[in-house]
């Protein structure tokens, strides 16, 4: 009957090296598997006596512990990218450059950046009580008119006491005006078109009726 120590004699030197390499890697692969996990999770939840592990023979002359065969069968878990959020950058309407995020875009939603903004004289802010007075404005014309206008809200400089005081941008002021004009005076024209149709129908429909009071007068 064959020993072992008889197969250990048929052994070369290569193959006992290649052997004690193929140990000492596995005993290094074991030491950093607990240097990194230290602990459990059973040991985390409470004391769990675990019974020995199953040695596997590897064939290379030692014997593998069962989990460090599961450690290398455990497969590396890939997720599938997510979609790509594709942002358009704004235009500038003064200078015409791109841009992602401005103070006027934020706060009026008005495509101007911040160094265009810096221009005061082409991009003023209005106060309230000033916009009603230059552009003859109600309150309404202001809270209510469709579509709304943005603002922003500042303290008053003049006295605290007073109370904040809303800021419109003064260009989409005159804008609204201008497009609420428009619109009136389109109503009002097709008012006047449609009174004068009725007027024309009428005078049509008198006319008409005196042609058959003459016919019937002479016949």
């Amino acid at each position: 009957m064959e020993t072992v120590a008889d197969t250990g004699k048929r052994l070369t030197a290569a193959q006992r090296a290649k052997i004690e390499r193929n140990r000492q890697k596995a005993l290094l692969l074991r030491q950093s598997r607990l240097i990194a996990h230290p602990y459990t999770s059973e040991a985390a939840s409470g004391w769990k006596v675990n019974g020995p592990a199953r040695q596997i023979d590897t064939g290379a002359g030692f014997f593998l512990e069962e989990e460090d065969e599961k450690e290398k069968c455990k497969q590396e878990i890939k997720h599938q990218p997510g979609p790509l959020m594709v942002i358009e950058n704004l235009i500038c309407e003064d200078c015409g450059k791109e841009f992602l995020e401005s103070y006027f875009y934020d706060k009026f939603h008005y495509s101007v950046c911040d160094n265009c903004r810096q221009n005061e004289e082409t991009h003023p802010l209005i106060t309230k009580t000033d916009a009603r007075n230059k552009y003859l404005l109600k309150n309404a014309d202001l809270d209510k008119r469709e579509p709304p206008l943005h603002f922003v809200i500042r303290k008053n400089p003049h006295n605290s006491k007073w109370g904040d005081m809303k800021l419109y941008l003064e260009c989409q002021v005159a804008y609204n005006i201008k497009t609420s004009n428009y619109t009136f005076n389109l109503s009002s024209l097709k008012i006047c078109v449609t009174k004068k149709c009725h007027s024309f129908s009428h005078v049509i429909s008198t006319h008409c009726k005196n042609i058959a009071v003459y016919h019937k007068s002479i016949s």
